[in-house]
């Protein structure tokens, strides 16, 4: 029954989908937090939190239908003057995917996932297992989606850690979004990432029902949602043919340097900010 219940998750259900919340201090609704860009519709949000009888997923599906949520990143000077932070979100603020999001999309991508829901990865009981040390490590190659994965505090998944996954020690309203070289490193050589660039090479190569262009209408659908425009098809076209005769000089087989050169596209295409950034 206390207001200020419903207004703190109401504020990181909304920073969830914003990168800020109304509040843009989560962890802190006192006098030494900062006050709210928009009071009215934190107190509106937060009753109809408590009129859809604390649903979060009724309360996630009204923000995500919005037209607020809906908009483009696209810039606008006369509201870039008036509002330069964007405080009152005339546009959609370009977001980055979280660390569970980049790892999923990356499965999902080579149509690895498991969607199967519920269930527990780690098999030792209640404090039965404390140290970052040992063969638990295997307990992250799991292709279950990221929430299910166990989150050891002595030895933090390296993939979440990649994107400013938080220290599971201490309490964290709202993450940190950095872009750094590992990063990138990451995104172009991380073994999750090769390992499901090869596995979507492969299911390319063996649809003999493609052309190469069919090939990659279907890389960008997965990697994009989107078809590709048509410089971009040349290029990566062109680059194909290119990469294609360099391997076959080498004397690989033929489906095999077809797969590699396959598998480059897709990498090449993971590795681009828009895979990983929301507009």
């Amino acid at each position: 029954k206390h207001p200020q219940t419903a207004r703190v998750i109401a504020n990181r259900i909304w920073l969830w989908h914003f990168g800020r919340g109304i509040v843009s201090t989560p962890d802190n609704f006192g006098r030494l937090g900062a006050a709210p860009s928009n009071q009215p519709l934190l107190d509106w949000l937060s009753c109809r939190l408590v009129e859809l009888d604390w649903s979060m997923k009724k309360l996630h599906r009204e923000i995500m239908l919005s037209a607020t949520y809906q908009m483009s990143s696209a810039f606008n000077e006369a509201d870039g003057a008036s509002d330069p932070a964007n405080e009152f979100l005339w546009r959609f603020n370009r977001r980055r995917l979280s660390a569970e999001e980049v790892r999923d999309s990356i499965l999902h991508l080579s149509s690895s996932l498991d969607e199967k829901m519920f269930g527990q990865l780690l098999p030792d009981k209640n404090r039965g297992y404390v140290t970052g040390t040992g063969s638990k490590q295997g307990s992250y190659d799991f292709p279950r989606r990221s929430v299910y994965l166990p989150v050891l505090r002595s030895a933090v998944y390296p993939v979440l850690q990649a994107f400013d996954f938080p220290d599971p020690a201490v309490q964290s309203g709202s993450r940190q979004s950095s872009t750094i070289a590992p990063q990138a490193l990451f995104m172009m050589n991380g073994d999750i990432v090769l390992r499901g660039t090869r596995r979507l090479a492969e299911t390319l190569v063996g649809n003999d029902s493609l052309d190469d262009f069919g090939r990659l209408e279907i890389v960008f659908q997965k990697a994009y949602a989107r078809n590709p425009t048509t410089d971009e098809a040349a290029k990566i076209l062109a680059y194909l043919e290119k990469i294609k005769l360099q391997f076959a000089s080498n004397g690989e087989a033929s489906k095999e340097y077809d797969i590699m050169a396959w598998r480059s596209v897709c990498r090449i295409l993971v590795a681009a900010s828009e895979f990983i950034y929301i507009d």
